[in-house]
């Protein structure tokens, strides 16, 4: 976000910034200067009130460095170079970072020495309980036992060791998420023999951590731990072809999928395991099952997609289509992944993935694995948006009352970058009232 001139200001004394984004937004402002912490408060009706949460408005970007016209570039010239130039790498949770730095040299120290610590720490400094008292006290401790109030459960210096081998690309919301998922679950000591961790491997390994020695990982990074972060837009079919590998092995009846697959030596050999999986378990003489349907999917079907709604079906197009899908039975059936056969303008198999509640398009093959044109990638996003602008269409018509006691699942979904985000009920009664007028 751009803190331009018409939403921003400097006290006479340039000693404050305020931000102030009303009417859009019920949101206004004031940063301290930095020699007094960088604190922000926000205006209500009580007054200015302290603000402890980060405000997710980033003070160091590019362009408020660089432009010399905006108030924020004269705000931010109090803040030292190192500090700036650190700091601007920081995507989640930047205001708060810097208001550690700004109170307490034990924070300048673990910027430099273990800036994940420092970056869990100010994500521990938005509990509205938290002083600034109690974070300068507890710099002071040792690092492990700062780890461990910022977990609130014991931790070790194997945590320690790992947090500083962590390299990340960005310091996002996402990366933030998957470093904290490896410490809330113990995963930090199976990376103990590697003398760095990209953030690609946290990615590629989150859910197959038994592959972290293994030498289809060797193979991949040549060697070379550093090299994972080169294949940053391959990850999911890597993701993809482990998990589908797992899960068709275990189908098979093998008892240690897991113990075959480590013998992989190269990504090739994985897949050719999984293509020799996939065809046994498609050449299988399955009878015909009596189990009930499958849930109903989250998008109806049309004469060009449609549904596949039993595990008959489900095993048929995993034949007919020579791939995986039929290995799917157990995701369509917990309701996490929902298989569609696509008819035109090719033959193809989508799957839509399911998330709490946010939906996404999961893989999208054509027969053998082979990638769907663009006329067909474009025929199930113009499916998609058939669906949302006749589900959006019917609610419209739907007074207040009757609206908030329909379930939220049933709520119009929205696409965006890939994925449907069901609105929250007020959410969508305010988009509703502005499309009519009200």
């Amino acid at each position: 976000m751009l803190i331009s001139k018409d939403i921003s200001r400097l006290s006479d004394d340039g000693r404050y910034l305020y931000i102030d984004m009303r009417p859009r937004l019920d949101v206004y402002l004031r940063y301290a200067h930095w020699d007094e912490g960088l604190i922000v408060h926000r205006l209500d009706g009580n007054g200015w009130e302290l603000e402890n949460r980060d405000p997710n408005i980033l003070l160091l970007t590019p362009e408020h460095v660089s432009n010399v016209n905006l108030p924020v570039h004269a705000f931010i010239q109090s803040i030292p170079m190192d500090i700036r130039t650190t700091v601007t790498r920081f995507d989640h949770l930047q205001t708060k970072v810097l208001q550690l730095l700004a109170v307490s040299k034990a924070a300048k120290d673990l910027l430099q020495d273990i800036p994940l610590l420092l970056w869990l720490l100010a994500d521990w400094a938005q509990n509205p309980d938290v002083t600034m008292g109690d974070i300068k006290t507890l710099l002071r401790k040792k690092r492990a036992a700062i780890l461990s109030v910022i977990l609130s459960r014991e931790s070790g210096e194997n945590n320690i060791k790992f947090l500083k081998k962590i390299v990340p690309r960005d310091f996002n919301h996402r990366q933030f998420h998957f470093i904290r998922h490896y410490l809330y679950n113990d995963g930090a000591g199976a990376f103990r023999h590697w003398p760095e961790v990209p953030y690609d491997a946290l990615v590629i390994l989150k859910n197959h951590l038994e592959m972290v020695s293994c030498r289809l990982i060797k193979d991949i990074t040549s060697w070379d731990y550093k090299a994972l972060s080169a294949l940053a837009p391959n990850r999911s079919p890597i993701i993809n072809l482990i998990s589908d590998t797992i899960s068709m092995g275990r189908d098979l009846g093998v008892a240690d999928p897991m113990s075959i697959i480590n013998r992989c030596d190269t990504l090739t050999d994985l897949q050719l395991l999984h293509d020799k999986w996939v065809r046994k378990f498609n050449l299988r003489q399955t009878p015909i099952s009596h189990a009930p349907l499958f849930p109903d999917p989250p998008i109806p079907g049309n004469l060009n997609i449609q549904p596949i709604m039993t595990e008959d079906e489900l095993l048929q197009e995993g034949r007919i289509m020579r791939h995986c899908v039929g290995g799917y039975k157990s995701k369509v059936r917990e309701g996490s992944s929902y298989i569609y056969r696509v008819i035109k303008p090719e033959r193809a198999t989508l799957e839509i993935r399911k998330n709490g509640r946010s939906l996404s398009i999961g893989q999208f093959k054509l027969a053998d694995n082979q990638k769907p044109s663009e006329a067909s990638k474009a025929e199930v996003i113009r499916w998609i948006e058939d669906f949302k602008k006749t589900t959006s269409a019917a609610f419209l018509s739907i007074g207040e009352e009757k609206l908030r006691q329909i379930p939220t699942k049933m709520l119009p979904h929205h696409y965006v970058n890939g994925f449907f985000n069901v609105i929250n009920i007020e959410e969508y009664i305010k988009k509703r009232d502005l499309q009519l007028g009200i």
